[in-house]
């Protein structure tokens, strides 16, 4: 009879209908690793903002890159964690640098990333002093144009009390990088710190003509202008920059991939590249 399916003729149904239902999971698991990569890397805000989604387990992410001399990149990590309500916000402090930097703010001085550089450094050597210096003197200079340096991570660090978000501390330990970091550096590297070198002739077409520092800062805030400043240094200095960017960015990532549910982190622009090249390894192909 017409309705009457045999039993050789119900399993080949049965495998049938098994197919259709292995390519439709496969359709849609294409569809949403595609969605997903699509929504990873887009950029807003001049490119100062990186979009990350976790196709693991769903978490978004907003990773700020700021500067850390600029009052409008505190001014951005402020408007960002409100209108975004994470429940996690991650710094790029490691606990140690944090801790100390909020023993100073809860004093009512300090607190900025000048401070932050004197805690980091601390006793050492002759070399250790020597990059201390250099340091100081750079971040006096901005200090002496208006400019209060670390001001967006201490912004970060207030806006996640006052929301009540979870407070991550995401940089590798300041003591172990610096460890590295002097064991690396040559007299010969840190006359290269010291000494001014020459702006690229790239970076001097996108500076233009700016007529004070504050705005030459907030033009040099894009990736463009930051990764002209880093293949610079990294010719200069490949071990210095390998030990101070691509370790710390390669940690961070690792950081951020373990997270869950909305998430703004917040690092110095020059980490968004190295972050976004390890995320894509982490988040590795759709198969699976």
């Amino acid at each position: 009879m017409k309705g009457n399916v045999g039993p050789v003729n119900r399993i080949k149904r049965r495998g049938t209908m098994r197919s259709d239902k292995v390519a439709r999971v496969a359709s849609l698991r294409a569809a949403l690793w595609t969605r997903n990569l699509a929504a990873s890397g887009v950029e807003d805000d001049n490119g100062t903002i990186l979009k990350l989604f976790n196709r693991h387990n769903g978490a978004e992410l907003r990773v700020v890159g700021t500067a850390h001399v600029s009052e409008a990149s505190a001014e951005q990590v402020k408007r960002t964690i409100r209108e975004y309500q994470p429940c996690t916000v991650m710094v790029e402090l490691c606990q140690s640098r944090a801790e100390k930097l909020r023993r100073q703010l809860e004093k009512g001085h300090g607190g900025t990333m000048e401070e932050i550089l004197r805690l980091m450094i601390g006793p050492g050597t002759v070399g250790t002093k020597a990059l201390q210096l250099g340091l100081g003197m750079f971040y006096r200079f901005f200090r002496s144009a208006g400019m209060d340096p670390g001001q967006e991570m201490i912004a970060a660090m207030q806006e996640a009390d006052r929301i009540g978000a979870h407070l991550v501390y995401g940089d590798q330990d300041v003591r172990f990088t610096l460890s590295k970091l002097q064991q690396a550096l040559s007299a010969a590297d840190i006359l290269k710190i010291l000494q001014p070198q020459p702006v690229p002739e790239e970076l001097k077409q996108l500076l233009g003509d700016s007529k004070d520092l504050k705005s030459a800062v907030e033009r040099m805030k894009n990736r463009e202008a930051v990764r002209l400043m880093a293949e610079g240094m990294r010719k200069q200095l490949p071990h210095v920059v390998r030990i101070m960017l691509d370790e710390r960015d390669e940690y961070m990532a690792k950081v951020l991939h373990n997270m869950h549910g909305r998430v703004v982190a917040v690092v110095g622009l020059a980490h968004l590249d190295g972050i976004e090249k390890n995320w894509a390894s982490l988040e590795g192909s759709p198969s699976g």
